[in-house]
């Protein structure tokens, strides 16, 4: 004869399986609250990592920056190397420091033609002498290019202070770039001081890319020519790259053309 649970076998059935269940509840409790920390944890790990990454770049950056500066100073203060040497042993005279365009020999006709060409003056700023004859040699070819494709005369004047820079005057700014970021202190009060302005940058090699101007130069264009190596450093004008920077140039400089 089979028994029958009593009412007390049936509250301690009752009372044991609740007591699995809190059980169980509790165990799933500590899993979420063992996951939580976990996740804290490498959250805590991650954004201490990216925020010493974030430091490291922000040093970084300050440190190519200074680098930079004080290159740029240094061109504008002293000569090269081998600017000292051959100035040095050479035998001949020193030559005059100031870049000078040497106008070509026209004839009475082409002086005729050249009275009735529109006229536009322009600065040329130029704190590197170490680039002097490529910056010459550079400027006879946007002359000229700009006299045989737009009729254009341009009379520029060599600056080498940024005081000269004029309102009325839009201002060439020369500089030898060999990164795709700029960076100048002259060029950064020219702009503060809302002249208007553009860039004839020169660049060495296969560059990848082109150099970004930061947000102070929007008004302001960047104009690439390449050099040809570090030791001639001449700017030819059989590569398409500095053709097409001229032509651009030019076209942007006609925009002045009163």
């Amino acid at each position: 004869m089979n028994s029958q649970p009593t009412p007390q076998s049936n509250l301690e059935h009752v009372s044991s399986s609740s007591d699995l269940m809190i059980n169980e509840l509790s165990q799933i409790k500590s899993m979420i609250s063992s996951l939580e920390n976990t996740l804290k944890q490498f959250d805590d790990k991650f954004e201490k990592r990216f925020k010493h990454l974030e430091s490291r770049m922000d040093v970084i950056e300050k440190v190519v920056n200074n680098i930079k500066i004080v290159e740029e100073e240094q061109q504008s203060e002293s000569p090269s190397l081998l600017s000292s040497i051959f100035s040095r042993f050479s035998s001949q005279p020193p030559k005059s420091k100031r870049i000078v365009y040497q106008q070509p020999f026209t004839t009475r006709s082409q002086q005729q033609s050249s009275n009735s060409s529109k006229q536009l003056k322009i600065h040329v700023f130029v704190n590197d002498k170490e680039y002097e004859k490529t910056i010459s040699d550079l400027l006879n070819a946007i002359t000229g290019h700009a006299k045989q494709s737009y009729d254009l005369i341009l009379e520029h004047k060599i600056i080498t202070r940024i005081e000269e820079a004029d309102n009325r005057i839009l201002t060439l700014f020369v500089k030898y770039c060999g990164t795709s970021r700029f960076e100048s202190k002259d060029a950064r009060q020219i702009a503060e001081m809302k002249k208007p302005m553009h860039f004839l940058l020169l660049r060495y090699g296969e560059t990848t890319s082109d150099v970004v101007l930061s947000d102070l130069y929007s008004n302001s264009r960047a104009f690439e020519f390449h050099v040809n190596n570090l030791e001639e450093k001449k700017v030819l004008m059989d590569d398409p790259r500095n053709l097409k920077a001229m032509n651009l140039l030019c076209a942007k400089v006609v925009e002045y053309e009163k």
